[in-house]
């Protein structure tokens, strides 16, 4: 079968696997015709090449192991949320976030324990960040004063000490489409950087009885081209991370730096997942550069 076109994702020079249109000019989705697909089982239809997602988490794992970057793969289960992706991806040895209590639901259903689970998500009703609390997962991240102190009073009344991270908007202006920038000043998601709200709320959970800040995370859009954004963004949590340690003894051992790389197609060239992992080590070194004495809890 001769093959017109093909897209790869690609690790150093090796791509994983193609996604391809046939001479028919049908679509090829792990060497399944989808023409044929869609008259077997109509449409809408949902087809997911298991192999090549096993194998992209796979090149990830193999970039971070090669390049020794102390890591956790973590799989957005708004993007696909069933049984089945849950399952796979957790044998893979990714954790998995999830935004609603719906996908909560289904990631412990499918067998993936609580602690590999993080809660994210800008509007958290009372009713999720309870099952969250009963469910012992791993980590809530925090968006807001609002669920701040609502989160306090479910830990306090449940009589738990929960692990959270807060989500900070660090200002940065990242290179893509306005509709999917979320690291901006004016972002709907998590604690101003700039106006000392992420500030704030640190001290806040400094003297909190059952909320345990164990770390800062950020996410700075979709479809990134460009590293810089990334490297902009770790320099200024770094900062807030010394004054975390520093000034006001929180645990702090994680920094979670989110954001989508254009993995397929980085200006028009197929991805390569090492390039965008070392562009990541890149902004890793900021946090050694300003805050030095507390960055080995993040070696």
């Amino acid at each position: 079968m001769r093959f017109e076109e093909q897209t790869a994702v690609m690790v150093g020079s090796e791509p994983l696997q193609a996604i391809q249109i046939d001479e028919n000019h049908h679509l090829q989705i792990g060497g399944c015709d989808t023409v044929e697909l869609a008259k077997s089982y109509g449409t809408p239809l949902i087809v997911y090449d298991e192999q090549l997602i096993r194998s992209t988490i796979r090149a990830f794992h193999e970039v971070f192991l090669r390049e020794r970057i102390p890591y956790q793969i973590s799989y957005a289960s708004k993007a696909f949320c069933t049984l089945a992706m849950c399952q796979l991806v957790h044998a893979e040895g990714c954790g998995i976030d999830v935004v609603s209590g719906g996908e909560l639901f289904t990631a412990l259903e499918s067998g993936v324990p609580a602690s590999a689970i993080h809660l994210h998500g800008n509007n958290k009703t009372p009713e999720e960040l309870q099952f969250a609390v009963d469910a012992g997962v791993g980590a809530i991240i925090v968006d807001n004063f609002y669920e701040l102190a609502l989160l306090q009073d479910i830990a306090a009344a449940s009589q738990r000490e929960v692990d959270v991270l807060i989500r900070v908007a660090p200002g940065v202006e990242a290179h893509t489409h306005e509709f999917i920038a979320t690291g901006g000043q004016d972002s709907k998601f998590g604690f101003d950087l700039a106006s000392d709200q992420a500030h704030t709320a640190l001290r806040q959970l400094a003297g909190a009885e059952n909320l345990r800040c164990v770390g800062l995370h950020s996410h700075i859009g979709s479809q990134i081209f460009d590293a810089d954004g990334f490297v902009v963004a770790v320099e200024r949590l770094a900062e807030l991370y010394q004054y975390g340690v520093e000034q006001l003894n929180l645990p702090l051992s994680v920094l979670n730096v989110g954001g989508l790389w254009d993995s397929l197609h980085n200006g028009g060239r197929p991805g390569c997942i090492r390039h965008a992992v070392c562009h990541h080590r890149r902004g890793a070194q900021g946090v050694r550069k300003a805050a030095p004495r507390t960055a080995r809890t993040l070696d």
